[in-house]
């Protein structure tokens, strides 16, 4: 189950004088940074650790996302064309 984290504390300070975030704020972004998944990447020890086999499973995820994307970029120009038709419409 996820954390909730608690509204921001917006009636404190932000910034102390010396230009450092509050004690009170910087738990609030930690929380809220573990909230939305925190550091979930690997690091470059444990990427440099990594069978060639996990690498080329992550390459071939990449490979396909990269042709989704392309598919969706034509999708959408197409779409755009679509619509842009439309908005030109017939003339009275």
């Amino acid at each position: 189950m996820s954390d909730t984290v608690p509204p921001p504390p917006y009636k404190s300070p932000v910034i102390t004088p010396q230009g450092f975030l509050t004690d009170v704020w910087s738990k609030w972004f930690r929380q809220v940074f573990s909230r939305i998944g925190g550091s979930v990447a690997l690091s470059n020890t444990q990427l440099e650790a990594l069978p060639a086999a996990s690498l080329a499973t992550v390459n071939s995820r990449l490979s396909a996302l990269e042709i989704t994307s392309a598919s969706n970029t034509t999708r959408i120009t197409t779409l755009e064309s679509q619509v842009s038709a439309l908005n030109q419409g017939p003339t009275l």
